[in-house]
C-alpha cells in the first residue's frame, strides 16, 4: 500500500494554521479593506433613475405596435421590451438628449424590467450625473410611446387609403352600372338597376369604414411613474465591494498561513520540536532565563520551578552541554539559569563558557536577588566566583581554553585549595555552554559522559534548527534532547549582572544592578601597573574581595595579597580571549 495513504493526519496543523498566522490573517484582512477603500474610492460612480409606463392596447384592432397581427390583440411586454431598445426609439430618444448622451453607448445604458403579471414596463436610465439619468431615463419613456404612437397611426392610415382606393373603385362601378340602366329597358334595366344598388350599398360600407378608422383615438400606454432625480450612487456599492476585499483578503491571509505552517514551521510548542526535530524537550521553560522577578506571572513563576526542579532531579550526569540550536537561542542565559538552580541545591557548579563576555556580565536569572559575583584573575585567567545562593552552592565561571581539564572540572582555579581534584569532579556539576563558533561543542568528545541538550527559542524556525543541528553529538548518541524557552516580552529587558567596571572612566559607573556585588579588576583588561594603580583608586567606593560575607569566602577565598600581586604582575600576563 502506498505510504502516503497511511499516513495519519496531523489534527493539530488546522489549530496551528488559525493561532499562529492570525496575525498574518489579520493583516491581509486589513489589506483586503484598504483595497476596498481603494477601489471604492476610484471607480466612477453610477446614477440610475426609473420611469414606468402601463402598456395598453393602442385602440387599433388586430395590430401590435409594429404592425404586425397578434393573436386576440393581446399585448406581448416581451416584445415590447425589446422594442424600448430598438433603433427607432434610441434615435428618438437621442434627438430629445441631444449632446447629453454618447450614440455609441446610449443603448448600452438602458435596461428595461417587466414586472410579473403585470403591463407595466419599467425603463431604467444610468448617467455619470443624477440629471442626466432621470433626463435619459424620460426620453425612452417618451421615445417608446411617441414610437407605438406613429407605428399605430400608420397602420391606421394605411388601412383608410385602402379603404378609400377601394370606395373609389365602388363608386366608379356604381356610376358606370347606372349610366348602362338608364340606356336599357325592360328586365335589362331592372336586372342593371339592382346592381346598381348592391354597388351604392358596397361604397357606403366603404364609407363608413373609412369615417370609423378615422375616429379611432390611438392609446399608446401612459407614463405611471415619473424618472426622479437619484439621491445618489447606486455603483459602486460600498458594502458589495468592501465585503468581496475583505473576503478576498480573508483567504489570501488562510492561505498564506497554510502554506507558511507547512513549508516553514516554527517551533514554538514542545510537540514542534518533536514533530520537527524528533528530539525530545527535556526541558520547556514558559518564559526567558533572565526574565526578572517582577515580571514573571505567578503561573510562569510555579511552572519555570516545576520545570527546573523536574529536570534537575531526573539528571544522571554531571556534565551538560548546552547547544544554541539557532540564532535566537539563548544559550547562556540557560546555562547561567541551570547553574544557579543547581547551586541554589547545595551543588557547586562550574559553568564554563565557550567566550566570557566583554563586559564579565551574566544574565541572572529571577530569585537570584542577594547574590554576588566576583571575578579575578587566577593564573593569568579570569575566574568569576557567583555565591549567595539559599543553598550555599558557588557557581564557579571560567571560560574554555582548550585544556581538557576545563571542560572536566578537575581544577577549581584555587591554588591553594586542599580539595582533592577528583572528588571536586564527581561532585561539581559541570555546565558548559557553546558558543556561535562551537569549539566548545568540537571539544566535548573529551568530557565523558557529558550530555547535549540543543537551545532552541521559542517561534525558531524548523529549517534554522536543523542547520545548527550537531550532526556528530546526533550521531554518538550525546545529544538528549532540547531545552525550549521564549524570548524576552516586549518592554521586559533581562537583567545582566557581574558587568566589570571599565578601566578608561574612573567615575563611569558599574552597571551592577540590584543582585550583585561587582569587583572591578583593572588586570582583567590587560592594563598596566600604573593604570591598575589609577582604577584601584577610583573604585574606592566599590565593595572590594575582603568586604564580601564570610559565607562568600569560605567558597570563593580571595587573598588581597594575592590581589595585589596578580594586578603588579598584569602587564605580564596575555590578555584573555575575547577582550579588549
Amino acid at each position: 500500500m502506498d505510504e502516503h495513504l497511511t499516513t495519519t493526519v496531523d489534527a493539530g496543523y488546522y489549530r496551528r494554521v488559525l493561532v499562529r498566522g492570525l496575525r498574518v490573517v489579520l493583516v491581509c484582512v486589513a489589506l483586503g479593506v484598504a483595497l476596498g477603500l481603494v477601489v471604492f474610492t476610484v471607480l466612477p460612480r453610477t446614477y440610475t433613475s426609473t420611469a414606468s409606463l402601463l402598456v395598453t392596447s393602442t385602440g387599433v384592432s388586430g395590430t401590435s405596435s409594429v404592425g404586425e397581427w397578434t393573436v386576440d390583440d393581446e399585448v406581448n411586454l416581451d416584445t415590447e421590451a425589446q422594442l424600448v431598445t430598438s433603433a427607432e426609439v434610441v434615435d428618438r430618444a437621442l434627438t430629445s438628449l441631444g449632446d447629453q448622451a454618447d450614440a455609441s453607448t446610449v443603448a448600452d445604458q438602458v435596461s428595461v424590467q417587466v414586472p410579473s403579471n403585470t403591463t407595466v414596463l419599467s425603463i431604467t436610465y444610468s448617467a455619470e450625473t443624477p440629471e442626466l439619468a432621470q433626463a435619459g431615463a424620460e426620453a425612452f419613456a417618451q421615445a417608446y410611446l411617441d414610437s407605438r404612437r406613429s407605428v399605430a397611426q400608420e397602420d391606421v392610415d394605411q388601412r383608410i387609403s385602402t379603404l378609400q382606393d377601394q370606395l373609389e373603385s365602388a363608386r366608379t362601378e356604381q356610376a358606370t352600372l347606372q349610366r348602362q340602366a338608364d340606356r336599357a329597358g325592360g328586365a335589362e334595366a331592372a336586372s342593371l338597376q339592382a346592381e346598381v344598388q348592391a354597388a351604392a350599398a358596397a361604397a357606403s360600407d366603404l364609407a363608413q369604414s373609412v369615417s370609423s378608422l378615422r375616429s379611432i383615438l390611438i392609446t399608446p400606454g401612459r407614463v405611471i411613474n415619473q424618472a426622479e432625480v437619484p439621491d445618489g450612487p447606486t455603483s459602486p456599492q460600498a458594502l458589495l465591494v468592501l465585503g468581496s476585499t475583505t473576503a478576498l483578503g480573508l483567504l489570501v491571509g488562510l492561505l498564506l498561513a497554510a502554506w507558511r505552517e507547512k513549508a516553514r514551521p516554527r517551533l514554538v510548542e514542545g510537540q514542534d520540536v518533536e514533530r520537527e526535530t524528533g528530539l525530545s524537550v527535556v526541558l520547556d521553560l514558559p518564559t526567558h532565563p533572565a526574565t526578572p522577578s517582577e515580571a514573571l506571572g505567578h503561573t510562569d513563576e510555579v511552572v519555570t520551578a516545576r520545570e527546573w526542579r523536574r529536570f534537575l532531579s531526573g539528571l544522571d550526569t554531571d556534565r551538560v552541554l548546552l547547544v544554541p540550536g539557532d540564532d535566537r537561542a539563548d544559550a547562556l542565559a540557560c546555562g547561567t539559569a541551570l547553574a544557579w538552580q543547581a547551586a541554589r541545591r547545595g551543588r557547586p557548579v562550574r559553568l564554563v563558557l565557550e567566550q566570557l563576555p566583554e563586559d564579565g556580565g551574566l544574565p541572572v536569572p529571577a530569585g537570584a536577588t542577594g547574590s554576588s559575583l566576583v571575578w579575578d584573575m587566577v593564573d593569568g585567567a579570569p575566574v568569576g566566583v557567583w555565591s549567595g545562593t539559599s543553598g550555599g552552592g558557588t557557581v564557579t565561571v571560567v571560560g574554555h581554553d582548550g585544556d581538557p581539564a576545563t571542560l572536566l572540572g578537575t581544577t577549581d582555579g584555587d591554588a591553594d585549595s586542599d580539595t582533592d581534584s577528583s572528588t571536586a569532579a564527581d561532585d561539581t556539576l559541570v555546565v558548559l555552554v557553546a558558543g556561535a563558533e562551537g569549539e566548545l561543542t568540537e571539544a566535548v568528545g573529551v568530557a565523558d559522559g557529558a550530555a547535549a541538550l540543543l537551545v532552541i527559542a521559542g517561534g525558531a524556525s524548523a529549517a534554522s534548527v536543523q542547520t545548527h543541528l550537531p550532526t556528530h553529538l546526533v550521531a554518538d548518541g550525546r545529544l538528549r534532547g532540547a531545552l525550549l524557552h521564549r524570548l524576552p516580552a516586549r518592554r521586559v529587558v533581562p537583567v545582566v549582572v557581574g558587568a566589570l567596571a571599565p578601566d578608561d572612566a574612573e567615575d563611569a559607573p558599574v552597571p551592577a544592578g540590584d543582585a550583585v556585588t561587582v569587583l572591578p579588576i583593572a588586570a582583567l583588561h590587560g592594563a598596566g601597573p600604573d593604570e591598575a594603580a589609577d582604577d584601584s583608586r577610583g573604585a574606592d567606593d566599590l565593595p572590594m574581595a575582603e568586604d564580601v560575607d564570610a559565607d562568600q569566602d569560605d567558597e570563593a577565598p580571595i587573598d588581597a595579597d594575592e590581589d595585589t600581586e596578580d594586578t603588579e604582575g598584569a602587564d605580564e600576563q596575555p590578555e584573555p580571549a575575547g577582550r579588549a
